[in-house]
């Protein structure tokens, strides 16, 4: 067994739902507090993204993935500006592998998932890592972690 292979069996990793959404025109989702950890791949388009209690939003784009290992409440958008909506007003859930379109889509594409770590040590790793864990297409292997503040 590899080394990642021999840690992720120790964090036991479940899965709690998968999906994707594909959006359109102007949008911003406001997604609630979460249990467990949110990651998400951009295949098309960018959106913003802000965590509660993060200075800064970050810009995610096309071939870009960001992990949420805090649980926090967070919010996509292809504007700033505009008055988010409630992921749970917006899409139905569980997600269950679909994939959900708003606006006629075409504008922004992403797959997602929420899982937990049950293993014993899995606080510790979470605990490390900063709240939000961007890994930019550019690079591959840079990770732009943003401190709480």
């Amino acid at each position: 067994m590899d080394p990642l292979s021999e840690v992720l069996s120790l964090l036991k990793p479940v899965s709690l739902m998968s999906g994707g959404f594909d959006m359109g025109g102007d949008w911003s989702v406001q997604f609630p507090a979460h249990e467990g950890v949110k990651c998400y791949a951009l295949h098309s388009g960018q959106s913003w993204l802000t965590v509660q209690d993060v200075a800064e939003p970050v810009l995610v784009n096309a071939g870009d993935c960001f992990l949420l290992p805090s649980g926090r409440p967070f919010r996509l958008a292809s504007d700033l500006a505009r008055e988010p909506v409630d992921a749970h007003t917006l899409f139905r859930f569980p997600m269950n592998g679909a994939v959900r379109t708003f606006n006629g889509g075409g504008g922004c594409f992403g797959v997602g998932g929420h899982f937990r770590l049950g293993g014993r040590h899995a606080d510790i790793l979470l605990g490390m890592l900063p709240p939000i864990v961007h890994i930019r297409k550019e690079t591959g292997r840079r990770c732009a972690g943003r401190s709480s503040a």
